[in-house]
C-alpha cells in the first residue's frame, strides 16, 4: 500500500593502523618464561609463532569489541575511539535503541535484558520473533545470573547452546 520506505545507510569505513613496539628484553623474558619446562630452548619459528599467535589474539578481542562499543566521542580508549561501532549506529538511527551501560556485571544484566525485551521491542514487532544480541561475554554474564537467581538450574558452558542461545 505505499507504506514501507527503504533507506541508506552510509557505513563509512575508517582505515585503522596497528602498531606495535617490541622491546628486546621483553623479547628475551617471553622466550625464557614460554621455553622454561617444556623445552631447553625454543627455536625462532617457534618463539614467533607463539609471540605472534598472542599479538594476534589481543588484536581479535580489540577488534571485536570496537566493532560493538566504538564511538569517536570518546577519548580515554585507544582502540574504542576510531570509529562508530554497531551500538552507536544502532542508537542514532533505530526505531529501538540501544541502552549503552556503564558496565554490564550480573548486578546489571537481568535490568538490562529485561528493559531491551519488555520496553524497548515495539509491540508490533514482538510477533515477529525478534532476536536479541549480545556478546559471548554477555550472554556468559546473563547465564550465571539466571543460575544466580535461580532462574535457570546450571551454568552455561562454552559449546552447550547451539550458537549461545536462550528461548
Amino acid at each position: 500500500s505505499g507504506t514501507t520506505t527503504m533507506d541508506d545507510l552510509t557505513i563509512t569505513s575508517s582505515p585503522v593502523k596497528i602498531n606495535e613496539e617490541l622491546c628486546l628484553n621483553n623479547l628475551e623474558t617471553f622466550a625464557q618464561q614460554k621455553s622454561l619446562g617444556k623445552k631447553d630452548m625454543y627455536d625462532t619459528f617457534d618463539l614467533l609463532n607463539l609471540w605472534a599467535g598472542e599479538k594476534l589474539t589481543q588484536i581479535a578481542l580489540q577488534a571485536e569489541s570496537a566493532i560493538w562499543q566504538a564511538n569517536t566521542a570518546y577519548t580515554a580508549t585507544t582502540h574504542l575511539k576510531q570509529f562508530h561501532g554497531w551500538i552507536k549506529r544502532i542508537d542514532d538511527g533505530s526505531p529501538i535503541a540501544a541502552t549503552q551501560q556503564a558496565s554490564i556485571s550480573t548486578s546489571t544484566i537481568r535490568g538490562i535484558m529485561e528493559d531491551i525485551i519488555f520496553t524497548r521491542i515495539p509491540a508490533r514487532i514482538r510477533s515477529m520473533k525478534p532476536v536479541v544480541v549480545c556478546g559471548q561475554d554477555t550472554f556468559m554474564i546473563l547465564a550465571q545470573k539466571l543460575m544466580v537467581d535461580n532462574l535457570y538450574h546450571y551454568v552455561v558452558k562454552p559449546g552447550e547452546f547451539q550458537g549461545y542461545e536462550l528461548v
